[in-house]
């Protein structure tokens, strides 16, 4: 049994859903599925807007429901053949309704609680996974449509809690039949509270669920489905040699994921990692490929790093005086203010002398954080034991992941020497003590050279990349383009040098451009 979580751009329109049903009915021929499909980002954004919407009695309230209606009513009609469209009109039309009257509600009572946003919020997977179980039905297979509130608890604090299976599963002949079902369509994201209220279970929802019931039906593995390339050695969007990473364990997945977790969340596929469970990520794209499995099998492979990550919008905030050296519950001070504050701590790095403390923190809550320190140390700093609070703002962090650092020496030597070579400036350090990860600040403004370069000394051939701007299209200047095209190959074969021209002008024109100019 295989559990399929799918991403929620997949939901936005029609080729989206048939793709999700293609990919379900491909992967139903061989075993038992069970898909989890979240919401449509766009509807959630929609719902919540109409929520305000209503609750500041704004006339185009039901307006914003009615074309949300008619969107999803148009999909059924061109997804369903007209004889099998009946129930399904009529159950969207009837989660409308339920809508419209929890919306007259809000604007009645004046007033929109946390439970009353979370119930409204639970019908954008209600909407998505139902339309896409009746799609799979008009394919003549068989589905079964759950709406994982009757299978899933959480407290208070949206944790799993306890395993609960649907009430109309009682004995455990009913458990065997629900575990003979050959195809399950489930909901995301949402869940029942220990209250019995209805509960969104927020960011990393639909993950959560596809770990809990990955669990609980004892799957072999866990496929994420993503519209995106998957697990790459570096952002695609900024490298263009960035490839595929075949497998990883499941250390480096968290490391990597950390930084970008638009695949997966990490924190909520916890107890599927506890567990061991395979993870498979997959490019629905290119459904034939293997993409990058997550596993704790032993990887035969000589890279010493399995990945570059990075992460944008950073800020670094500076405590350094004399006063701080050998003082205890300094720190205490410093992070138990923070804390307090809601401001999550990203990276940290201290000077062995104990005159510094350097926190990285995300560049929303910055100012924040300085009048936060300002405020707790307002004493040692008027007293001159410690500077005020610095901020430096504008950066990012590149971060180097993979097991096999620890056994392969040099590598932070050979990160830095590439940095340093091609002028980036590094404005903090921070590693692990397990050597799988190795963070360093720097400028926002060279994050893209800097994954390039890289990339290029960790995964690419030792050929250099020379990118050539051509001043000048005369005799001279056509000359050198006609060498260039005779001769690159064997530039690049025995010198092991790759020109790739840039940029040419003359006097009247010019042409720049990323991706190199064609020779011809």
């Amino acid at each position: 049994m295989k559990v399929l979580k799918f991403e929620s751009e997949l939901f936005t329109d029609l080729q989206g859903y048939q793709k999700v049903i293609e990919i379900i009915q491909h992967s139903a021929t061989n075993e038992q599925i069970i898909a989890i499909i979240p919401a449509d980002k766009g509807t959630e954004h929609i719902l919540s807007t109409i929520s305000t919407k209503a609750l500041n009695k704004e006339e185009d309230a039901n307006d914003l429901l009615g074309e949300l209606e008619n969107h999803y009513l148009n999909l059924a009609r061109l997804m369903i053949p007209v004889q099998q469209q009946s129930s399904v009109l009529s159950f969207l039309k009837q989660r409308f309704n339920e809508l419209e009257n929890i919306f007259k509600g809000i604007s009645l009572l004046n007033e929109c609680t946390k439970t009353t946003r979370e119930s409204i919020q639970c019908y954008g997977t209600i909407l998505s996974s139902y339309l896409l179980s009746a799609g799979c039905k008009s394919k003549v297979l068989e589905t079964k449509w759950i709406d994982t509130r009757e299978i899933i608890k959480v407290d208070t604090d949206n944790e799993l809690k306890n395993i609960d299976v649907p009430n109309s599963i009682k004995s455990i002949e009913e458990i065997e039949n629900f575990h003979a079902e050959k195809m399950l369509i489930c909901t995301a994201g949402i869940a029942k509270s220990q209250k019995g209220t209805n509960t969104y279970l927020g960011k990393g929802g639909a993950d959560k669920t596809a770990s809990f019931v990955a669990i609980l039906m004892n799957a072999t593995c866990l496929e994420i489905w993503t519209s995106s390339k998957g697990m790459t050695t570096a952002d695609s969007n900024l490298v263009n040699n960035a490839r595929t990473i075949k497998q990883m364990n499941f250390e480096e997945a968290m490391e990597l994921s950390h930084f970008d977790s638009t695949l997966f969340y990490p924190p909520a596929l916890a107890s599927t990692i506890n567990q061991e469970l395979p993870i498979r990520i997959k490019n629905i794209n290119k459904p034939e490929e293997d993409g990058t499995l997550i596993s704790n099998e032993k990887i035969h492979s000589a890279d010493s790093i399995k990945g570059i990550s990075s992460l944008k919008n950073i800020a670094l905030i500076n405590v350094e005086g004399s006063g701080m050296i050998g003082i205890p519950g300094f720190s205490k001070k410093l992070f138990t203010a923070l804390n307090e504050a809601e401001i999550n701590v990203i990276l940290i790095t201290q000077s062995a002398s104990e005159h510094s403390i350097c926190v990285g923190v995300h560049q929303s809550a910055s100012e924040k954080s300085t009048q936060v320190l300002n405020k707790i140390f307002q004493q040692e700093i008027e007293a001159g034991e410690i500077k005020p609070i610095l901020l430096e703002d504008e950066l990012s962090i590149v971060a180097l992941v993979g097991d096999k650092m620890k056994s392969h020496p040099g590598v932070s030597g050979k990160m830095f020497s590439a940095l340093g070579r091609n002028g980036i400036n590094i404005r903090a350090i921070a590693q692990g003590s397990n050597e799988i990860n190795i963070s360093a600040v720097i400028k926002t403004t060279d994050i893209k050279k800097a994954l390039n370069v890289l990339h290029e000394a960790f995964f690419e051939d030792t050929k250099k990349e020379i990118n050539l701007f051509i001043i000048g299209a005369g005799n001279v200047g056509k000359k050198l383009i006609q060498q260039i095209s005779a001769q690159s190959e064997k530039i690049e074969s025995l010198q092991k040098i790759k020109i790739k021209i840039s940029g040419i002008c003359n006097s009247r024109n010019m042409l720049i451009t990323e991706n190199g100019i064609p020779i011809n």
